[in-house]
């Protein structure tokens, strides 16, 4: 009550607005949990992997890309091969400019959503050949906003 009237405020104004900051923190550090920062991102993608019965190709897109992970989105119209249940390990493929080397990266799946879309992949990088990751890094260092 004594600092609603030091600042010349109403009470439930002063609640309301510490509670408004208290939220916004609290997003905030949620937000900052990633080791990596996530860069949005449009490239096309190749995806291979096996099954328990043979080899699949997928053609996709990255929606964002960070040193530790992607996050791909394939597209509704294709039969993603690629399981929630299964242990997904597939590698990737990909060039950030076409005059580029592609960058070729193994990773591992963490999280699946089907979505009007298509199906959304969250995975984490596992191994890459140091130039890829090379590569992968200069991008993102450099074209960070």
């Amino acid at each position: 009550m004594e600092m609603a009237k030091t600042r010349k405020q109403t009470m439930s104004f002063l609640i309301e607005t510490i509670l408004s900051q208290t939220i916004a923190s609290q997003q905030k550090q949620v937000e900052d949990q990633r080791k990596y920062p996530r860069k949005k991102e449009k490239i096309p993608i190749i995806i291979h992997g096996t099954s328990k019965t043979n080899y699949y190709y997928h053609s996709g897109e990255i929606q964002d890309l960070s040193l530790g992970g992607i996050r791909i989105r394939i597209p509704r119209n294709c039969k993603c091969r690629l399981r929630p249940d299964d242990d997904n390990k597939f590698e990737i493929l990909f060039k950030i400019h076409q005059s580029d080397e592609p960058i070729i990266i193994k990773c591992a799946s963490r999280r699946f959503e089907t979505r009007a879309e298509g199906t959304i992949i969250g995975a984490v990088f596992q191994e890459a050949e140091l130039h890829s990751y090379q590569q992968l890094q200069t991008h993102l260092l450099l074209n960070t906003p």
